[in-house]
């Protein structure tokens, strides 16, 4: 996924891969994100991103590894502003 980052076209990873374009674009969207999220510190993160960071689907521990801090640390950030769990059930 270098490629995807480095300006390649989804295109040509599809054709060198085989690959689904669906399928890369959702994975270009997450390294895309996990950059973003690292140029963030724990203390910085307010609402909307956390909210986001959540939906897209990164747990607290990946968040703590990105964010350079600890699991306790993003849980409580988490739960300062109101980003709390949510399940939701799958027929």
């Amino acid at each position: 996924f270098k490629a995807l980052r480095d300006g390649t076209p989804i295109e040509e990873v599809y054709a060198l891969t085989r690959y689904d374009p669906w399928f890369l674009a959702q994975i270009y969207e997450l390294v895309t994100e996990e950059e973003e999220i690292g140029s963030n510190s724990i203390e910085t993160v307010d609402f909307m991103r956390m909210h986001r960071w959540k939906q897209m689907g990164f747990s607290d521990e990946k968040l703590a590894v990105l964010l350079k801090c600890n699991y306790p640390q993003v849980r409580t950030r988490r739960r300062q502003i109101n980003v709390h769990p949510v399940y939701k059930r799958v027929d």
